[in-house]
């Protein structure tokens, strides 16, 4: 093989090992965030448990206008929705008008640490998602 041979097939494998590396890092990427957009939306269907909850009347397992005793309600559900495959989810704050649900992923990020979302829901139902933790009131 001729010089210019050896270098183009030198030049082809650094090539196709840089593209390899990309496409890794790409897919990685793509299913952490995939990861977080199922725990937001396990967060949202959470969420609006709660509200319903405290819109119910009390003799429809409800807490008429508070979410006192939404723990428990939050304690009773099935396994699927407070722990699944996206996440763990559980009761950060809990305000007779104001409920906070934080999620912990099962996935990772690159530097091991865990990815965490909160989701408070308050007495008019308006949601807000932070990334950081959010004040208890």
């Amino acid at each position: 093989m001729g010089q210019q041979q050896i270098l183009l097939l030198v030049l082809v494998i650094i090539l196709v090992a840089i593209a390899i590396v990309i496409g890794i890092t790409t897919f990685r990427v793509q299913t952490v965030q995939s990861n977080i957009d199922a725990m937001i939306t396990d967060l949202n269907n959470l969420g609006i448990m709660a509200y319903q909850y405290r819109m119910r009347q009390t003799a429809e397992l409800g807490s008429a206008a508070s979410y006192d005793g939404f723990d428990e309600y939050f304690i009773d559900l099935p396994d699927g929705l407070t722990d699944n495959i996206n996440g763990t989810y559980t009761i950060h704050t809990l305000l007779p008008d104001l409920v906070v649900i934080q999620g912990v992923s099962k996935m990772h990020q690159e530097n091991n640490e865990p990815i965490i979302r909160w989701l408070s829901v308050d007495n008019d139902g308006k949601f807000d998602l932070f990334i950081t933790e959010p004040p208890t009131q």
